[in-house]
């Protein structure tokens, strides 16, 4: 199944939110982000006065209360920890995020993957687009880290 085209964020604080949207609707779901708001706001407190922001531990909780099922997670800032698991539980793997904290908070989707390159869905608001960038640049600071998922 291909790809779905890159989705824009809601607002400022909604990247994590478009990025498990744009992965939920990758696996096959046909969801906006304003239907998630929707139906699962009640679980968000914080989406009242800021609609779709979002901590780490939000993601898991909404990928389950999107009905993706994972057993374990990974939640990484080094790279060859990062490809050493990559490669070793590949045929579980059903979602990854890699997230940033400086300059500013952001988060992005894992598209693919390869032993040098990430290719990202970036929320951006005014050119959503997967973005190639090589792992040694997502980690090159000590802000970054990466969210894998499996089931």
């Amino acid at each position: 199944m291909p790809s779905p085209n890159p989705i824009p964020v809601l607002n400022k604080w909604s990247c994590c939110l478009a990025a498990v949207t744009w992965t939920a609707q990758k696996l096959g779901q046909q969801i906006s982000q304003e239907e998630i708001i929707y139906k699962f706001g009640l679980f968000f407190p914080q989406w009242t006065h800021r609609a779709g922001v979002m901590e780490r531990g939000d993601i898991l909780n909404l990928l389950q209360y999107l009905g993706i099922s994972y057993r374990k997670f990974y939640h990484l800032n080094d790279k060859e920890e990062t490809l050493r698991l990559l490669n070793k539980f590949y045929p579980d793997y059903v979602a990854g995020f890699v997230l940033h904290r400086h300059p500013t908070n952001h988060c992005l989707a894992i598209e693919t993957w390869d032993a040098n390159t990430v290719t990202l869905m970036d929320s951006s608001p005014q050119a959503p687009a997967f973005i190639a960038i090589p792992w040694d640049t997502v980690f090159q600071h000590h802000d970054s880290d990466v969210l894998f998922i499996y089931k």
